[in-house]
């Protein structure tokens, strides 16, 4: 009887497919070196530095580049991305080193759009100003700068849905400024209050809601200019001061976090303080969503919540914002810890400032029980996730809306593929009828 053994076809697939992901393996290492080595050179120079010794710059980058594997330089500076999806340009920028980022585009770098998307972000800063005026960095050609009080568009659906995509103009989906993000969870945390019915989350909610719309009044957010300080710091903190729940939109350079402070039953003298990281820099903790801390009521001054408006604006790092957080909670352990997903998205200005609402709805819980060792978490957080189902569900049912009255419209008709190409996507039902109409149909919709 003859031996039996796989076609040679079956076994060359095989081990093509090991192959492939060898290479993409190695691709991955070779990135990422490329990277690391490329930042620690740059970043060891101050801006004068890079343009004395740009001829003597760019033989020790091509050399990084060859190493790394690379052909030339250009092609490195525009394929490699670390960990995060960023190339090299996209990175500087987000760090605000625009020195940095004009010797990147002097060396072959180009805008594509998520480096546009970030030079917008990056730009509405004090040192993105100073490098426009004395010209360390010069607008993308095809740049409009964005609407600093509204989202566009894809981003209004993209960043609630978790939905990648790039708009026929360019914009892409996620990534925003935190203004018009923090005036979109304003307006979605009001309409909850006034919807759900059940006790006691209505009035969490309610006083939720009136520390979102207090907080949005007095910020006066144009992009990610706080505009309000710092007479915004003084009004939080009396707020905080007398007992009232209050939310603080938090940010360092290029990422938003969640801040927010409630009440602590029986102590005028304590505040509680919620903070919230899903996203970059949480890596380094290891703690992924939030923490809450009891901190002294005197200690949350104007310039202490002022710093945290404006850490994006001012130019702050992550290390600067966690620092005054420090100083604030004395080195103390949180009283009360939630375990929550890493970002999968690059939302941060919606994920981290909803996510934010279940400590706070924790803290309400407590307040109530009388400790956080006797509240139901699991009940808690199905009260947030009905929330944020219900803040999905009712973006997902504008989205279907705004195809039937404009249904030739191709930013939202990839929006709603995109959603419903997402697995597990809870609310499809409401796409799925306005994506199957035919046009000529929907055209005569009222």
């Amino acid at each position: 009887m003859p031996e039996l053994s796989a076609p040679n076809s079956t076994i060359t697939s095989h081990t093509d497919i090991v192959n492939d992901k060898l290479k993409e393996q190695n691709a991955k290492v070779d990135q990422e070196r490329f990277m690391v080595e490329l930042f620690a050179l740059l970043q060891r120079k101050n801006d004068l530095l890079l343009q004395q010794q740009s001829e003597q710059l760019q033989v020790s980058l091509k050399s990084i580049a060859q190493d790394c594997g690379y052909q030339d330089l250009p092609t490195a500076l525009n394929l490699a991305k670390n960990a995060r999806g960023q190339t090299a340009l996209v990175k500087a920028l987000q760090d605000q080193q625009f020195g940095l980022a004009n010797t990147l585009l002097n060396s072959g770098a180009r805008y594509d759009e998520q480096a546009t998307a970030e030079f917008d972000i990056a730009i509405d800063s004090e040192r993105g100003r100073e490098a426009l005026a004395n010209h360390t960095i010069s607008a993308p050609s095809s740049y409009t700068p964005s609407d600093p009080k509204k989202l566009h568009v894809v981003k209004e659906y993209g960043l609630v849905l978790g939905i990648e995509m790039t708009s026929k103009d360019g914009t892409p989906s996620q990534r925003a400024h935190i203004g018009p993000a923090y005036s979109l969870m304003t307006e979605s945390v009001n309409d909850y209050s006034k919807s759900c019915a059940n006790q006691p989350v209505k009035d969490d909610f309610k006083q939720i809601a009136n520390a979102f719309n207090f907080t949005n009044n007095v910020s006066k957010f144009q992009g990610s200019n706080p505009t309000g300080t710092p007479e915004a710091g003084k009004e939080l903190s009396k707020r905080i001061q007398a007992g009232e729940v209050t939310t603080v939109p938090v940010s360092c350079k290029g990422h938003a976090m969640g801040l927010s402070f409630a009440p602590v039953a029986n102590d005028p003298n304590k505040t509680y303080l919620v903070f919230t990281n899903r996203g970059e820099g949480a890596e380094k903790s290891g703690k992924f969503g939030t923490q809450i801390y009891e901190v002294d009521k005197r200690d949350i001054t104007p310039e202490f919540i002022n710093k945290m408006m404006s850490g994006h604006f001012k130019g702050r790092s992550h290390d600067d914002i966690m620092a005054n957080i420090q100083r604030v909670t004395k080195g103390k352990e949180p009283v009360s810890h939630i375990q929550q997903s890493p970002q999968k998205y690059d939302n941060c200005s919606i994920a981290n400032a909803r996510s934010n609402i279940q400590g706070i709805l924790l803290c309400q819980e407590a307040n109530r029980k009388g400790g956080f060792d006797k509240v139901n978490k699991d009940e808690v957080k199905e009260r947030y996730k009905d929330f944020s189902d219900d803040m999905k569900s009712k973006k997902v049912q504008e989205l279907a809306k705004a195809i039937t009255k404009n249904p030739e419209n191709s930013d939202l008709k990839t929006l709603a593929q995109g959603y419903l190409d997402k697995p597990g996507s809870k609310f499809k039902h409401h796409l799925e009828s306005a994506m199957s109409e035919e046009p000529s149909m929907r055209k005569k919709s009222p």
